[in-house]
């Protein structure tokens, strides 16, 4: 299950595996800047916490493009690195 909520400029996404919260700030330049911050949490056996937090400018057309790009590709990088870490733990 997937949630989105809107509170300002604040955007949060929650996922079965964490979350992302991404502020918009408009830049002078007539572009946006994309603050993301991200929380993936595993399941057992490693029950641990990962945070990744990035920035990207883009123009204001393209910014629900992003958003989505930019989500689906962590989650799936985190997917992937969560798969290593328990073959890892094994």
């Amino acid at each position: 299950m997937v949630r989105l909520s809107c509170l300002e400029n604040i955007i949060r996404i929650d996922v079965p595996e964490g979350e992302f919260r991404i502020q918009l700030s408009p830049l002078p330049t007539g572009r946006t800047r994309l603050t993301f911050r991200a929380a993936f949490r595993a399941q057992q056996p490693s029950n641990g916490t990962w945070w990744s937090s990035w920035d990207c400018d883009v123009s204001t057309t393209s910014v629900s493009d992003v958003l989505v790009s930019d989500v689906r590709e962590q989650r799936s990088k985190f997917a992937r690195t969560l798969a290593d870490a328990c073959l890892t733990e094994k």
